[in-house]
This record gives structure tokens, sequence and C-alpha cells, in this order.
């Protein structure tokens, strides 16, 4: 079974988006675009990719890897774009985004996918790529993606366990088998793009001074948000 529109595979810069993607491309779906680098008045949060002196240093395989990547994938810049891909476009398109929930009229007819990740783990990620004059940018951007938990969110950590592999491939219209999601796994789990070719982990790095700035943010409360989006993905499981 295929769709009509193209998937838009979503989540804050640095959430697991790309992860998704890879998931996604392995239950089927071809990776198309990849939506970046637009102003803060346009509808999707983004900031410039670059590795400047702020942010520290790709190793040369990840960096090789994700130039290869921004090379080889069409670029969707605004609105008329995006909103351009619901006219003639593959039935397996997937495409890469990053729009925050109140903007997502711009998604409208698409199939939507969001990832959430660890906040703390999240805003590591965030900090190592976009440098630490950006780190407070980072509270208010993760609170505006949290409704998606409305509409098909999944969770990074648990995004290659076999109930989020086989709910993903429910909501892009794939029944898949146990035998399948081992497949599925094996092509994406460990395939995304990272400045260090491995995820970031809050827990070998947290410090006094990111302590303080995290508690001078009030991150208490994306931590308390999180935990509810997973006890809620619990609860839907064993009912």
């Amino acid at each position: 079974m295929t769709t009509a529109l193209p998937i838009i595979c979503n989540g804050t810069p640095k959430s697991g988006t790309h992860a998704l993607l890879q998931a996604v491309e392995a239950i089927g779906f071809e990776k198309y675009a990849f939506v970046r680098a637009l102003p803060k008045d346009q509808p999707c949060y983004a900031r410039r990719i670059n590795y400047n002196e702020e942010s520290i240093f790709l190793s040369q395989q990840a960096k090789r890897n994700f130039d290869n990547y921004l090379k080889d994938a069409p670029k969707i810049h605004g609105y008329n774009d995006v909103s351009g891909l619901l006219h003639g476009a593959p039935s397996r398109m997937v495409v890469h985004g990053h729009v925050c929930w109140n903007k997502r009229a711009l998604l409208r007819g698409m199939t939507t996918v969001t990832i959430i990740r660890n906040p703390r783990d999240n805003f590591l990620s965030w900090a190592r790529w976009f440098g630490p004059n950006a780190s407070g940018e980072f509270f208010s951007t993760y609170a505006s993606f949290m409704s998606w938990r409305k509409d098909n969110l999944f969770i990074y950590e648990r995004l290659w366990e076999p109930d989020h592999i086989i709910a993903l491939g429910n909501v892009l219209g794939h029944g898949i088998t146990s035998h399948q999601v081992k497949e599925i796994v094996l092509k994406s789990h460990g395939k995304s793009l990272t400045w260090t070719n491995k995820p970031s982990d809050h827990q070998s790095a947290w410090n006094r001074d990111l302590a303080s700035f995290w508690r001078a943010h009030r991150g208490e409360r994306l931590d308390a948000a999180y935990e509810e989006i997973a006890s809620e993905w619990d609860a839907d499981r064993f009912h």
C-alpha cells in the first residue's frame, strides 16, 4: 500500500529526525528533500548549518556523511516549496522537516510523524551543533514541538523497539510483521548523522554549570513533559 502524499519526518533540530527518516526509508519510502535554513519568520524552525568556531568539530567521516546528505537531497526553503509538494509528488516520498505544532497547517494533507527525544540529550546535541550562544533558544523551541503528542509522536529512545516500529508502519499504511521489524531495525538503527558518530548522552557530560543553566531556564518542565509523554505511550500500549 502506498500513500498519496509525502511523508514528513519531523522534530526539533537534533531530536532524532534523521533517525526517524532512516526508519521510514527502511519501511519502504524514498528520501527526497531536506527542509532547512528557513528564516525565523517562516513557518519552520531552522538555523543555518555550518561548522563555525562555536561548534565542536565533526569527525571526518561524520562530516563527509553530512555533506553528502545535503548535497544529494533537493532543498526545500519556504512555504511555497513545501506546499508545492502536494501537487504531483511521488507517492512514496519522505521529507525531513522541523515544523512546530502551531505551524502544522503548513503540512496539511501530508502524513506527519514527529520524533521527541529526552530533552537533556536533545539540549546537549543542540549546544554542540549550534554552539553555546544558541543554547538559550532550545527551551522554547522544544516546548513548541511537544503538542505533536496529539498526532503521531514517537520517542527517539524507543524508536527501534518493536511496538514503535509497528506503530510507525501503521501510521504510514504498512502492516509490519515481527520479521520485518528486525529487517527495518537492521537497516536503520545507528545510521543517523551525528557530530561524533554516536548520539549525545547528557549523563556522560552533565556538570554543575549545565545543571545551573537548566534550572535557570526551568528545564525541569521539559523533563516532566517528556516523562508524561513516555507514560502515555506505555498506557496506550496496554489498551
